[in-house]
């Protein structure tokens, strides 16, 4: 039987509603955002980073807090010329 909504915290909400068991690195992450602190992960691609972002983004937004959460953009080099150009659209056919 689960808890009363009221006494599940922030994280129990966050992981009941995450489709796979998260890795030590995430949940130390996480726990290092639960003690208020700044974390920075550093990953290949692809290994889960974003999760450690999607659990700040849950925390402030449950303080009421304003959230402005950026990725990085992509650079390419354009096949013409070989020029440097910045893309935003991930589609982009010259990346």
């Amino acid at each position: 039987m689960k808890a009363p909504a009221a006494r599940v915290t922030s994280r129990e909400r966050f992981l009941a509603d995450h489709p796979y068991p998260l890795d030590r690195f995430q949940l130390d992450a996480l726990e290092v955002l639960d003690q208020g602190q700044s974390v920075l992960v550093s990953a290949p691609t692809g290994s889960g980073k974003t999760v450690v972002a999607e659990y700040a983004v849950h925390l402030a937004l449950a303080e009421g807090a304003k959230v402005f959460y950026t990725t990085p953009i992509k650079l390419c080099r354009t096949r013409s010329t070989g020029t440097s150009g910045v893309s935003t659209a991930p589609t982009e056919s010259a990346c």
